[in-house]
């Protein structure tokens, strides 16, 4: 079987536990036999696809339920490169230079970028993006409970194996700030009511996959609306949203100005605010 995956067993029950499933309810959200989810809690085999369904169910990473995972936790991809850089860039001359400057490329990337399939924690919504999201900003609803503070990182899936991280939003009781990994720039919106906000996200050419992971439990829901090609701050329907902008390479793929970010409207308060 490719990509065994074993169940860690005790997690998956003090999960169930906590949400107030059972392996019968459990097998029927999964859309398998109740005698399949038995003989995984027995110690069997599943598959990589059924453990990442099983694992969405109970709002964890696979990783986390499952052995056998490759995760965050394996060793850094450029863990030798480094060390092999390390040796070499120690010496003078032209080329040490620009392996030292290689090396503090390589620290900030390996912050961003995984070569694992899967985060190794947190509670993970992934999401596959559709084609008419392409070069548009997809909206999304977050809903917490009242009250509640979290914080969430998005990663951009561009392959099996491939996934770059491009933000997070931190929310706290009141509203949701948003803060772009790769530009010093940072969106704040109040939250409704109910907790909840909303996130339109750029859906840039190469995403595959939406991989949303939080540190606490939240909903991460596809908004009806369509994708659209502008944020507008002064449409009363982003009151409470906040966007992840795309960047001058992705809006020159698309054909746009690589100078206009698609944001419009009263940005004060909003859009560029200071970061905390």
């Amino acid at each position: 079987m490719a990509n065994p995956c074993i169940l860690r067993a005790d997690r998956a029950r003090a999960r169930l536990s906590e949400l107030g499933l059972t392996q019968g309810a459990l097998a029927e959200r999964c859309d398998v036999e109740l005698r399949t989810v038995q003989r995984w809690f027995a110690g069997g085999r599943a598959s990589l696809v059924d453990a990442e369904r099983f694992a969405a169910e109970l709002g964890l990473g696979t990783a986390e339920l499952f052995e056998g995972v490759p995760s965050d936790q394996e060793p850094a991809a450029f863990a030798s490169l480094r060390a092999a850089l390390g040796f070499f860039g120690a010496r003078e001359g032209t080329l040490s230079l620009a392996l030292r400057a290689a090396l503090e490329n390589f620290e900030y990337f390996d912050r961003s970028i995984s070569f694992a399939a899967h985060p190794a924690h947190g509670y993970v919504a992934r999401v596959v993006m559709r084609p008419t999201d392409r070069d548009r900003f997809a909206p999304f609803r977050v809903v917490l409970r009242p009250g509640a503070c979290a914080r969430l990182a998005f990663h951009a899936q561009v392959a099996r194996a491939f996934r770059y991280g491009f933000g997070e939003i931190r929310i706290d009781a009141t509203r949701a700030t948003l803060v772009e990994h790769f530009h010093t720039r940072s969106a704040v919106a109040e939250r409704a009511a109910d907790g909840a906000f909303e996130v339109h996200v750029w859906n840039a050419s190469e995403m595959r996959e939406l991989v949303v992971v939080g540190d606490h439990p939240f909903a991460f829901v596809r908004d009806a609306a369509d994708a659209s090609s502008l944020f507008d701050l002064d449409d009363p329907r982003t009151e409470h949203a906040v966007c992840f902008r795309p960047a001058p390479m992705h809006l020159r793929r698309a054909g746009f100005s690589p100078v206009f970010d698609r944001i419009v409207g009263l940005r004060d308060g909003r859009i560029d605010s200071l970061q905390e």
